[in-house]
């Protein structure tokens, strides 16, 4: 396995006080178990805000799809001037933030030569989905039409 630089140093993610406390603890283990295990895992995004979450939306899909969905033009130069064009893959369906807008999701990749990566062997995948469900979390990387393997999610409380 490549040697870890600073995977934890993405943890801070976890501290937003818009974190649900529960969800916490249970990403914190997740995390703690994965890198005792040997795998050098970072924290990508644990809440998100709406206004993200559309430009996050506004990737992967035209401008005249966004209008149709009711962006507005300024709304779509921002999202295009952050790098979230047309061009990339589409990397959620929803318009509205969902389990990471209410603190109860996380996202993860891995930090491989000194970088956040989610290119990295399928088994390093099962293992994290493995871990997850273990800790009584939702895996997307189960889900059938949308496969998220970097995501998890409390539905807890």
């Amino acid at each position: 396995m490549a040697k870890v630089r600073s995977a934890s140093s993405w943890d801070f993610l976890l501290d937003a006080p818009q974190v649900h406390p529960r969800a916490r603890d249970l990403f914190r283990a997740v995390l703690k178990e994965l890198r005792e295990s040997g795998y050098p895992v970072a924290v990508v995004e644990v809440y998100r805000s709406p206004e993200r979450q559309r430009q996050l939306y506004a990737q992967g899909r035209t401008d005249a799809q966004l209008r149709a969905k009711g962006y507005s033009e300024e709304e779509i130069r921002q999202a295009r001037a952050l790098g979230f064009t047309a061009e990339k893959k589409i990397v959620t369906k929803l318009m509205t933030a969902g389990m990471h807008g209410q603190g109860r999701a996380m996202d993860v990749a891995f930090f491989v030569n000194g970088r956040r990566t989610y290119d990295v062997p399928s088994l390093w995948w099962e293992v994290y989905g493995r871990i997850v469900k273990k800790h009584g979390l939702i895996w997307g990387g189960d889900w059938k039409s949308f496969p998220d393997r970097p995501h998890c999610e409390y539905r807890g409380e």
